[in-house]
């Protein structure tokens, strides 16, 4: 059964941060332990708004309208572990202000065309929406991710599930790393 299309603002990590949380997941066995409840690393996101369910073609155009008024800065999130109930995410260390200021700044830009989006997101990105158990904190090696574009994605269909880039935005140079932790990345 195809899942109905939805249209969100999301932050996706490359290839070399999935491949680096994939590595922690696997670590401690997680990804055998989840099989295919573990969601598509393909998949993995930052979500940054509320969804909007069965977008039409104005609701596109006006989120990227919305889009295009989000003035976000780049930012550093660093992922440290593992853990949930049946939602099993990669979780950060500490907050993150870049999160917080970017979050506003797409509220702000969804106000600007009228759409509402009062959702608290917390830094994270999904490992499974269904795992077969609760899951303790369990640490992993630390892997860092530069959040520097914000996506406009539609997200849907079945076998398997993916999301569509519709619009991408650069954000502005923000946040810097350390010299020495930029070969990392």
């Amino acid at each position: 059964m195809a899942s109905a299309e939805r249209a969100l603002f999301v932050a996706m990590p490359g290839a070399e941060v999935r491949d680096g949380l994939l590595t922690g997941a696997r670590a401690h066995g997680l990804e055998h332990q989840l099989g295919s409840a573990m969601f598509d690393p393909l998949n993995w996101h930052q979500t940054l708004s509320d969804r909007h369910w069965r977008p039409s073609a104005e609701r596109i155009e006006q989120l990227k309208r919305a889009g295009d008024r989000i003035d976000g800065a780049a930012f550093t999130l660093r992922f440290d572990r593992i853990g949930g109930s049946d939602h099993w995410v990669f979780g950060v260390q500490g907050g993150s202000r870049g999160l917080k200021d970017l979050l506003a700044a797409v509220q702000h830009g969804l106000g600007t065309e009228g759409l509402a989006d009062t959702l608290v997101h917390s830094p994270h990105i999904t490992l499974s929406y269904n795992a077969p158990h609760p899951l303790r904190r369990t640490d992993i090696e630390p892997v860092e991710w530069r959040v520097d574009e914000l996506l406009l994605v539609i997200g849907g269909g079945s076998e398997p599930y993916r999301y569509r880039v519709v619009e991408r935005w650069p954000l502005q140079a923000g946040d810097q790393l350390p010299g020495a932790q930029l070969g990392l990345l």
